[in-house]
């Protein structure tokens, strides 16, 4: 008969998740799991896995977390609410639930090659989710408030994302100052806004 569980799986889980977000996915080995989480190795596979299938798990939750959190401002929101999440990114208060070590998917994407296929795939997805969410909002400001005439706004959705993803990585290097990134941020609200008609 197996032994029940001695640890709250969701709270490991959630340590595991920081730990990979303040270290990344090179520096954090199982035995630094371990140290950190006070669950010995061996548990940590039974319960989750090999590191790879751990990190899959803590990615999925976070990107979960992540993609919620993007929704609550841009969803039905068009530009303006794009432009609210940009902001929050750069708020040492900020709202959302992101630490000041940076976005996990762009710290990632960095070593992602030499995680491996898997990683690299998730870590895909997530970009690929975000870009969608982006450029329906795009759309959307589109159908609703009118933008200029010839926007291409796959390419605008690009150019938004690739300049948040490059605010993180920013904030990365700085040492967790979210402020860092705020000259950016400006700058991309600034950009989105003149893309919006003018008012006669």
């Amino acid at each position: 008969m197996a032994r029940p569980r001695e640890f709250d799986t969701e709270e490991v889980l959630d340590q595991i998740l920081l730990i990979f977000l303040e270290n990344g996915w090179q520096q954090t080995s199982m035995r630094h799991l371990e140290s950190s989480t006070g669950v010995k190795q061996v548990s940590l596979y039974n319960a989750f896995g090999n590191k790879e299938a751990l990190f899959l798990t803590a990615f999925d939750q976070w990107a979960k977390q992540a993609a919620d959190a993007q929704d609550r401002f841009m969803k039905g929101n068009g530009i303006d609410g794009i432009a609210r999440f940009v902001k929050a990114i750069v708020r040492n208060d900020s709202p959302l639930p992101i630490p000041q070590c940076g976005c996990l998917a762009v710290n990632t994407a960095l070593v992602a090659r030499e995680a491996g296929p898997a990683i690299q795939d998730r870590v895909q997805r997530y970009r690929d989710g975000m870009h969608e969410r982006i450029l329906g909002e795009l759309s959307r400001a589109k159908r609703q408030q009118g933008l200029k005439r010839g926007l291409r706004l796959a390419s605008c959705a690009e150019l938004v994302l690739n300049a948040i993803w490059g605010i993180f990585v920013t904030i990365r290097l700085s040492g967790s100052d979210p402020s860092v990134g705020k000259p950016t941020a400006d700058a991309l609200v600034r950009t989105m806004e003149s893309w919006q008609m003018q008012a006669a």
